[in-house]
């Protein structure tokens, strides 16, 4: 069983951003993959791998959240959402995190990837749950391709 597993409930409604959200629980587990590797006979090499997993996963899951958040908002502003300035300070309060953490990082202080990875599961839950649930709904009664009708024409 992975740190964190995708669940139907987490489902918006709306293929391409249920298609974006697996992937960024996919990243979120290989962040706290990288975590549980940690320890063991060679403590020194389980921690530069965790080092160089986190740099690496901190690298995409920034690009990814960018290309995730660019769909979502580009969404917002083409069917005119009414919740859209609180839905991207969402999108900015977790940018800000992630970018706090890669500083602190790069700059050498001591940070944990299972630090990471559960706040951004528990953020994610949350965002999803809550404001993407909202977002999806509108989406859906605009006509935009639930997830329903995308796993029909596969």
């Amino acid at each position: 069983m992975a740190f964190f597993d995708w669940d139907d409930r987490y489902s918006v409604g709306v293929a391409q951003i249920d298609a974006q959200h697996r992937r960024l629980i996919e990243m979120i587990n290989c962040l706290y993959e990288g975590m549980q590797r940690r320890g063991g006979a060679d403590a020194l090499a389980a921690a530069l791998d965790e080092m160089t997993t986190l740099a690496v996963v901190i690298e995409e899951l920034i690009a990814y959240c960018m290309y995730h958040f660019s769909t979502e908002e580009s969404l917002m502003s083409r069917y005119a959402y009414p919740d859209s300035p609180s839905h991207r300070d969402a999108h900015a309060e977790l940018t800000d995190r992630v970018h706090t953490f890669q500083r602190d990082f790069d700059a050498g202080k001591a940070v944990s990837s299972a630090d990471l990875a559960q706040a951004l599961q528990a953020w994610l839950t949350d965002h999803i749950l809550h404001t993407d649930m909202q977002l999806g709904r509108f989406l859906t009664e605009k006509g935009v391709c639930s997830t329903a009708r995308a796993e029909r024409a596969a």
